[in-house]
């Protein structure tokens, strides 16, 4: 019987490797001093040249926007340029930002209306699913490209660069928009991540950036159903233990060559949730780039204060009824810091057991 209720901290996979190395134990513990008590500039410790993002709205940062019709989301008054799922901007611009790379531009083929922008950096579209269709949400005017379609899209007018991280957020919309549910949605969602991946990396990608799900039925909209909530919850459970294993298998596929950089969005925000709903404020207790963050309020939307105000509240984890606030992709931001960065000078089987085999 599967345990639902275990911690997600056996989710995490650390970067992979299957080339042997040899790494003295001393050198390793100086490494992780440096790196998790600032000796080495937080800012600087990546290696990366570029950011190439896939997913849907957690990402998109204009496309589904130029096909969305107004009066639907993003294309709405206090939404962030009318082209974000948020009040400002998104953990991918704020990590370009933090780690000095360019500024995030949209990416896109030519399977929409839209000019193609093959020179993009962010292939993410706002409502798609992780799968290989195509789908049309509401408020959207035509069909638009799902995970697999941005990927082939990029790979047909780029040729991946060994110095470049690949970041896949994709899934949540196969329950919430596709109104699929069980353990084969989860499975299918899954399969076009783990593809997506492998597309990647037989192009030439090295470094992948990988979200599992939060648990979707903190979001407003979860919250607003019984039903509607349980599924979401069980559906993010089921997608996030399929992907662990699968990311366990990428491990021992020893012609897989890229690493993996598992961004754990279920345990911190869930973190956050039950912190605030026991009357405390949410503070972080890692390092997260930009000014303090401090959440007070997991029930609300952002955008209600926003309405009846013309001010954006800067307490709050949820923007609107599914999305989170510029401070939620922040604290991001501060978890992917943590992936990357922390843990880069050290392989998994090279460190006895940080990962059950």
């Amino acid at each position: 019987m599967m345990n639902f209720d275990r911690s997600m901290d056996d989710f995490f996979y650390f970067p992979l490797n299957k080339e042997k190395k040899s790494l003295n134990n001393i050198g390793l513990i100086i490494m992780m001093s440096l790196l998790f008590f600032g000796v080495i500039p937080r800012g600087q410790a990546h290696s990366f040249n570029e950011i190439i993002s896939f997913g849907d709205s957690l990402t998109d940062i204009g496309n589904v926007s130029g096909l969305t019709q107004e009066g639907s989301s993003p294309v709405i008054d206090g939404y962030y340029k009318e082209t974000h799922f948020c009040d400002n901007v998104l953990w991918v611009e704020q990590l370009a930002e933090y780690w000095e790379l360019p500024t995030r531009t949209p990416g896109r083929g030519g399977t929409t209306s839209l000019s193609p922008q093959p020179l993009g950096n962010t292939w993410a579209w706002g409502g798609s699913e992780a799968s290989d269709s195509a789908i049309q949400p509401p408020g959207v005017t035509e069909l638009i490209p799902n995970l697999l379609t941005e990927v082939s899209e990029y790979l047909n007018h780029n040729e991946p660069n060994n110095s470049t991280l690949f970041a896949i957020w994709s899934g949540a919309n196969n329950l919430l928009e596709g109104r699929k549910f069980g353990p084969l949605a989860a499975i299918d969602a899954v399969n076009a991540v783990t593809q997506s991946m492998i597309d990647l990396e037989q192009r030439g990608a090295r470094h992948f950036l990988i979200f599992n799900l939060p648990k979707l039925g903190d979001t407003p909209k979860g919250q607003s159903d019984i039903w509607v909530r349980d599924a979401a919850d069980i559906y993010s459970l089921l997608y996030n233990i399929e992907l662990k294993e699968q990311l366990r298998k990428f491990r021992r596929d020893r012609n897989f060559k890229g690493r993996i950089y598992l961004v754990d969005t279920y345990t911190k925000l869930k973190l956050i949730v039950d912190t605030v709903n026991s009357g405390e404020t949410y503070t972080p207790t890692f390092f997260v780039p930009g000014p303090p963050v401090s959440i007070t309020n997991v029930r609300g939307m952002a955008l209600d204060v926003f309405n009846e105000t013309g001010t954006y509240p800067n307490n709050y984890l949820f923007w609107d009824d599914l999305h989170p606030t510029t401070v939620t992709h922040q604290i991001i931001v501060g978890l992917i810091l943590q992936a990357t960065q922390a843990r880069r000078a050290m392989l998994p089987h090279e460190i006895p057991g940080l990962l059950s085999p």
